[in-house]
């Protein structure tokens, strides 16, 4: 009985563990206020998976439940909200991620148990880092609940982002992390002294604190023009009058009316938000198309402004030209549907940007040879559904002054590193359009929002954001929010942006720690395989 009484008080600590975990690692995301909880959120985790190997040796099981149950938590508890969309989407998405997010921890384990544990834990942040660095680039890519993200509510702490990216703040959270540790299990196994439990804790707090007195010692470039912008937030609701084809010239009619009232003579750009012209639109006759009649006397009203709107295009091939292209009914002939940004202009041609970055599962099929067979049944948002078609790099609309706009459209505004592709190509300003009302009421558009202040940092470019139901800003090059509207509230603003033409070190050198980690893991996981299949290769944990 007594043996049974110590098993179950065991689990049930080891549980604790875990739960601890998984909410303190949601009560330090945004946008929830307590971010410096993220410095000690993976304690109890890695205080598990120790008391898991010396008390239990081998037990890979156990460490992979634990550590699953904790990461679930956390995102269940940050990234719920999808299932205001689609609730198989958000039970798939998180169960999938928690366990993606599992197998970087799980390896550290192996590691630690064969080799020696110092080397395990650099391990650990080589794993994680790697993982975040696919999920920026693999076709299932989901890096919203990337460790770096977490510092978008206080963008002011990771003015250095412009050196490193949002990774940068990845490997910071988990040095702290493990860093704290060590002192606590030394400091509870009384291992250390007075005098070396002073020191260790000096060395912690200079590494917490030496990045926040970069980044309030960080000079940002002084701006050389700048550029009156009008932003426009419909607040159309996505689900009930949208994409109604009887509302939707009343709805051009209320964003330009929205537009006129910020317009002055000072205006030349002024912003709709993804999909704000809800109809598919040929792309070879968009001058032509009655549907721009109202917007082109708009551009003739104001000839100083040019105008980004997204909008549902399509294109028609005589062959099957691209992989996403889909054959007409009654026809040989094929067609790719787009969520495009418009660039409209009063004189010139209309130019055209394509969503690069497209949502698996809902704006496209993921490895199709493996998936194809569920797009079928693919979330439909933003008025088309199934496999979008997609351009293979960004491009820019160039203003009369010179100024080019890169044309953000909602998701790939969290992938640091390909929103620095526009500005290497020369891009000035950054405008960003979405619509965040399919997520309602609650964290999950707050999110979206407040990374985009880590771009703003990352490139030192200011951004203009138009949201259909909300938030739309401004963001200038250190990360500030100015003219923030409320959410699912009708509103324009006008502001005048900054404009820094300087180049960083994360535009010029991408996710370049990520690139790192990628190039790292294999040769751990060599080492792992060696000393786990090869007899007397054992490397003792001394």
């Amino acid at each position: 009985m007594l043996l049974l009484w110590k098993a179950r008080n065991k689990r049930l600590q080891r549980l604790s563990l875990a739960i601890i975990a998984g909410i303190l690692l949601w009560l330090a995301w945004p946008p929830l206020p307590f971010t410096p909880i993220i410095f000690i959120a993976f304690v109890p985790l890695l205080w598990l998976q120790d008391q898991i190997l010396e008390e239990d040796g081998s037990t890979n099981v156990k460490v992979l439940g634990y550590g699953y149950f904790a990461l679930l938590i956390w995102n269940a508890l940050t990234t719920y909200w999808i299932y205001e969309a689609t609730l198989g989407g958000a039970v798939f998405a998180i169960l999938a991620n928690s366990f993606l997010m599992t197998i970087p921890f799980l390896l550290f384990h192996l590691i630690k148990k064969r080799l020696k544990p110092a080397l395990a834990y650099i391990a650990l942040v080589v794993f994680w880092v790697s993982l975040e660095y696919l999920h920026l680039n693999w076709q299932m890519a989901w890096p919203w609940l990337n460790l770096g993200n977490v510092f978008s509510k206080f963008p002011n702490w990771v003015q250095w982002y412009q050196y490193t990216g949002s990774l940068g703040g990845t490997v910071w959270v988990w040095l702290i992390n493990i860093a704290i540790f060590f002192l606590a299990k030394k400091w509870a196994n009384g291992h250390q002294s007075i005098t070396h439990l002073l020191t260790n804790l000096g060395l912690i707090l200079a590494a917490l604190f030496i990045p926040f007195i970069i980044s309030f010692n960080t000079t940002i470039p002084s701006a050389s023009k700048t550029l009156n912008t009008v932003v426009v937030q419909p607040n159309v609701d996505p689900y009930s009058d949208k994409f109604d084809e009887d509302k939707i010239n009343r709805q051009i009619n209320r964003l330009i009316q929205l537009s006129e009232e910020e317009i002055n003579s000072e205006t030349e750009l002024v912003i709709w938000p993804e999909t704000a012209i809800p109809k598919q639109v040929n792309e070879d006759n968009l001058k032509n198309s009655e549907i721009f009649a109202p917007l082109q006397e708009f551009l003739q009203s104001n000839p100083n402004v040019k105008l980004i709107t997204g909008i549902n295009s399509y294109q028609i091939y005589d062959t099957k030209a691209t992989p996403t292209a889909r054959a007409l009914s009654k026809s040989n002939r094929y067609y790719d549907v787009f969520n495009t940004a418009l660039f409209m202009q009063q004189e010139g041609p209309y130019k055209t940007y394509h969503k690069s970055i497209l949502v698996p599962g809902v704006e496209k099929m993921p490895y199709p040879a493996v998936f194809g067979f569920l797009e079928k049944i693919a979330i439909d948002m933003g008025g088309t559904s199934g496999s979008l078609g997609a351009q293979n790099e960004p491009s820019l609309f160039k203003l009369n002054n010179g100024l080019n706009i890169a044309p953000v459209i909602c998701y790939e505004s969290i992938f640091g590193d390909y929103v620095g592709d526009f500005t290497k190509k020369g891009a000035d300003v950054i405008a960003v359009i979405t619509n965040d009302g399919w997520w309602g009421q609650t964290s999950g558009y707050k999110q979206h929002f407040l990374y985009a202040t880590l771009r703003a940092v990352e490139t030192r470019k200011s951004i203009a954001r138009a949201a259909n139901t909300g938030i739309s800003c401004f963001i200038t090059p250190n990360g500030k929010i100015h003219e923030a509207t409320q959410f699912w509230v009708e509103d324009v603003r006008s502001f005048n942006l900054p404009i820094n033409q300087e180049d960083t070190f994360y535009e010029r050198h991408g996710d370049y720690l990520g690139k790192i980690s990628v190039y790292l893991t294999p040769f751990l996981l060599l080492a792992l395989v060696i000393v786990s299949i090869i007899p007397g290769a054992y490397w003792p944990n001394t």
